[in-house]
């Protein structure tokens, strides 16, 4: 059980990382989210954006190895995705967009299992 967790919480750390490569460039982001070319505030904005999914996913991965990273892995995981949804919930949002809420949808779900994993493995203890 675990190793399952463990596994699914690498998961969660991976779809957060992703979108670091945004930093790489203006055009990476526009890939990313389905933007228009970029005015360059905007595109600064976004990979700064970038640069903290790469923290947020670095801390979850670190976390994998390291347990007791894991509570706060686990509260910037739930903040961040559950954020992003709020956020997006109503909005007229284009598909590449559609695609990151589905993603943290899909990283939450993740992220309830291995709660629930944690849950049973304390209640086995």
């Amino acid at each position: 059980m675990n190793s399952l967790k463990l596994a699914l919480l690498a998961l969660v750390g991976l779809i957060n990382f992703l979108p670091v490569i945004g930093l790489l460039s203006a055009a990476r982001l526009q890939g990313l989210y389905g933007l228009p070319a970029l005015e360059p505030n905007l595109a600064l904005l976004l990979r700064h954006r970038a640069l903290l999914f790469g923290l947020i996913g670095a801390l979850i991965l670190c976390a994998v190895y390291t347990p007791a990273l894991r509570p706060a892995a686990y509260a910037m995981a739930l903040i961040s995705m559950a954020g992003f949804i709020v956020l997006a919930h109503g909005a007229a949002i284009n598909d590449a967009l559609q695609r990151v809420v589905l993603a943290d949808w899909i990283g939450l779900g993740l992220l309830a299992l291995v709660l629930l994993l944690e849950l049973l493995q304390r209640l086995q203890d």
